[in-house]
Order: C-alpha cells, then structure tokens, then sequence
C-alpha cells in the first residue's frame, strides 16, 4: 500500500509518506530522488531513514535542518553539521538527543556568547540545556527577547526568576508567570501585577498556590489591563532590532 502511495501524482500524499516512520528503507529510498524538495525534506527527517540516505542527503543545502534534528543522525555528520553556516542548523544539532553532550554544549556556550545577535542569545536563553550560570548573564542582557527566552525556561534558578518578575518589559513578566519552576512568592507578587494577562498567567500556572488561585478567581479581568492601564507597550521596552 505504502510502496503504490510514492508514485500518487499528489505531492502531499508523498511529503506525509516521506514523513511516515513505518516507510521502508527502500521507499525512502525512492522518495529522496523527489523532484519536490518537500519530500525530500520529509525524508531528511525521517528517523527511520537509513544512515547511507542521510548522509546523501547532507549534501543539500535546504535538507541539512532536517537532519541536524534527526535523531538517526550519526554524530560524525552531526559534528559536520555543527560547523554548518546556517545558525538554525547548529541549533537543531544543539537538540538533537543523538549528539553528544559536549557538542550540545559547544554549540550553546557559542549561541550565549553572541554579542551582536540577540536572536542567536534567546536561542541559548531558551535552551533545555542552559547551565545555571549561563541563564544568570542572559538574565541580565540588554535584549528583552533573551530575559524572555531565560524567563520562560524551566531550568532558570529562582533567584534569576526572582529579578525578572520585576522585569519593565510586560513578556518578560508574562513568561515567569506561566514558568511551572517559578517560586510561589514569585506567583504571588505576579498574581498582583498590573497587566491582567500576566495574572492569567498566573492563573494558569500549576504549581501556583491554592490561596492566589482563590483570589484571582475573583479577579474580572485576568484576560485584559486594569482599568484606567494602556493596553500598549511598555514605555521602556528595549528595542526590537
């Protein structure tokens, strides 16, 4: 059934088989000569894509995200992908569970040190990976987007979440409030804060006390300002660029 599904003139029939994990060797085969760079890709991510298919593949350059991701990847391709120009592939090989943890660590210790991209920065911010000295300094960055990559991750110390609870940009506020590792007296300065969507936020979060979840059942308007508040940005928001 599979193997008459590879020559339907549908393309989309082809990319979700290209993506089936219970496609044979010999079918992946056949769907990475597509002419539709789509299937191709499909297959680049397939964990059940064999190694030799893979590494065929590298040598496209719209593919290579797609098997820095691959758990199927070999570490010697990945290590190869690694050094790839392309910051979204070094950050796929950054969680990729398949590589090993010293290349992990290279690739985030590079993302955290960027001074003049503080996309590649919230990369790191956000990372499962991130040690807790790390998330301390981009806790500290100048970028509101890399406190907000730090504020939402789980692996963020308390101390730091603590700092940017009192963050003057309202996402950053917004992400330690929904942070499940948030400390309770953090939840309860947010559960107070000016912006209703951040007390929803709270509202939401699970390890929020039950005493701040009876008051904010209270609160009208977990879903928008308080009254009298704009409902635009923060005056001292950082810059976007």
């Amino acid at each position: 059934m599979l193997r008459a599904l590879a020559d339907s003139p549908d393309a989309l029939m082809r990319v979700l088989l290209a993506a089936n994990s219970n496609a044979p060797a010999d079918l992946l085969h056949r769907l990475a000569a597509d002419p539709d760079v789509w299937i191709r890709r499909g297959v680049a991510e397939n964990p059940n894509a064999p190694v030799d298919l893979l590494r065929q593949l590298a040598a496209e350059d719209p593919l290579r995200r797609g098997l820095a991701g691959n758990p199927k990847a070999p570490v010697d391709l990945l290590r190869q992908l690694a050094a790839d120009a392309d910051i979204e592939v070094r950050e796929a090989v950054s969680t990729n569970p398949s590589a090993p943890m010293w290349l992990r660590a290279r690739l985030l210790r590079g993302f955290a040190a960027d001074a003049d991209r503080y996309r590649v920065r919230s990369m790191a911010a956000r990372h499962p990976d991130a040690s807790a000295d790390m998330l301390r300094k981009l806790g500290a960055d100048a970028h509101h987007h890399v406190r907000q990559g730090v504020a939402g991750n789980t692996s963020a110390p308390a101390n730091v979440l603590r700092k940017l609870a009192g963050d003057a940009d309202w996402d950053v506020r917004r992400d330690v409030a929904a942070n499940p590792s948030a400390p309770a007296d953090v939840l309860r300065r947010l559960a107070g804060d000016r912006f209703g969507f951040i007390r929803k936020g709270v509202a939401g979060n699970r390890s929020t006390p039950a005493d701040v979840l009876r008051r904010l059942a209270r609160d009208t308007e977990t879903g928008s300002p308080l009254p009298g508040e704009p409902a635009t940005a923060d005056s001292s928001r950082a810059g976007t660029c």
